[in-house]
């Protein structure tokens, strides 16, 4: 999921994580921890 919202925004960088974000919340909410989400995503862009 992760992996596919970062290629569909095209984001690169952790400035860009919003949009990742954007794309992953009306999916994940209430059935996900968001927090945990959101470090996954910035460990993603950042290397």
């Amino acid at each position: 999921l992760i992996d596919q919202a970062i290629a569909s925004t095209g984001a690169s960088s952790v400035k860009e994580m919003g949009k990742v974000m954007g794309v992953i919340k009306p999916k994940a909410q209430g059935r996900a921890d968001m927090g945990k989400i959101g470090a996954m995503i910035k460990a993603r862009l950042t290397g």
